[in-house]
């Protein structure tokens, strides 16, 4: 009889260290995942802020670029853009008295 209980208990030991083997294993799996996630989402978050600054960027251009249109030149569109500055400065004042 105990060579019964010993062959079982053998039995559930080697299981035991097959169950332990998968999980070490799967466990570097899932370390190795973690991180190149964190890496994937750092670079997703660098993309998003060059997307934002190229974004930025084109309505920059946009905006010259229609000051420009009517053949006006530089000194004028500087003077539109100038004048459109004042025009926010001035918002920002009245709903800063609110």
């Amino acid at each position: 009889m105990n060579s019964g209980y010993a062959e079982i208990l053998e039995s559930i030991r080697q299981k035991t260290a097959r169950l332990n083997a998968a999980y070490q294993h799967h466990k570097r799996i899932n370390n190795e995942l973690t991180k190149k996630i964190d890496t994937i989402n750092q670079e997703n978050t660098e993309l998003k802020a060059e997307i934002q600054r190229l974004n930025n960027e084109l309505e920059t251009l946009k905006l010259t670029s229609s000051l420009n249109k009517g053949g006006e030149s530089n000194k004028e569109a500087e003077g539109q853009i100038n004048n459109l500055i004042r025009e926010i400065d001035q918002c920002i004042t009245l709903i800063n008295r609110l």
